[in-house]
């Protein structure tokens, strides 16, 4: 009986010691990046990461918040908030590959994917397919509505680019400001009916050319 006893006492202590240990190992951050940046963790800077390297930060247990600012435009950016836990390791991951295809202008930005430069905002308002139309080509300056094809580009698949576009959340780059989600092109489908696109779900959709319910414009011209 002495030695359950003692044995249960030493099984209890190593518990004991174990939860201490384990409160007491450092958390641990595994940071990863697909552009080089500018790592800030709670407001400091602690290193420069390297998309062909991880970087291993010692932390406190509890809420961290990381800030990654590309080191070639530093409105490239990304802000995550990340909850640690005593004595674990946690990988964080960064984007901003996405952000750096768009090089910012005061209203507009340049797609160097696709040598276009876009307006940074959508007309912010219900329009019908002329109405877009007419809304680009008073622009001057070569301005026109897009393609389906070129809208269907600024579609980032991966969900790691998003902005708010509305009650909804497209998946393009973060430096548009758009107001919906559904934004007409340029080509008719047939008298009565033109193409749009969907940038909450990347798909095109053809529609009366009278309707404005949710329909927005982007404008483009080559830079």
């Amino acid at each position: 009986m002495f030695k359950k006893k003692q044995l249960l006492g030493t099984l209890v202590c190593s518990f004991f010691v174990c939860a201490a240990l384990a409160q007491s190992a450092p958390s641990k951050l595994v940071i990863e990046t697909d552009s080089e940046c500018e790592l800030r963790l709670n407001g400091e800077r602690k290193a420069t990461l390297k998309p062909d390297a991880a970087t291993v930060l010692n932390v406190g247990a509890g809420e961290q918040l990381l800030e990654c600012i590309s080191t070639q435009n530093p409105s490239a950016k990304a802000r995550k908030v990340q909850e640690v836990a005593p004595g674990k390791q946690v990988v964080v991951s960064f984007t901003l590959a996405s952000q750096l295809r768009f090089r910012e202008t005061a209203d507009t930005l340049v797609d160097t994917a696709q040598n276009l430069e876009w307006t940074k905002q959508d007309n912010g308002g219900d329009i019908d397919w002329q109405g877009a139309m007419a809304w680009c080509n008073q622009k001057g300056g070569n301005w026109r509505l897009p393609t389906a094809a070129e809208l269907k580009r600024l579609f980032d698949r991966s969900g790691s680019s998003t902005t708010p576009c509305g009650e909804g959340t497209c998946k393009v780059s973060p430096q548009f400001r758009l107001s919906k989600w559904w934004f007409w092109s340029s080509e008719r489908n047939g008298s009565s009916e033109a193409w749009s696109v969907n940038l909450y779900g990347g798909y095109r959709y053809s529609d009366h050319i009278g309707r404005r319910s949710n329909g927005r414009a982007l404008c483009v011209r080559r830079p």
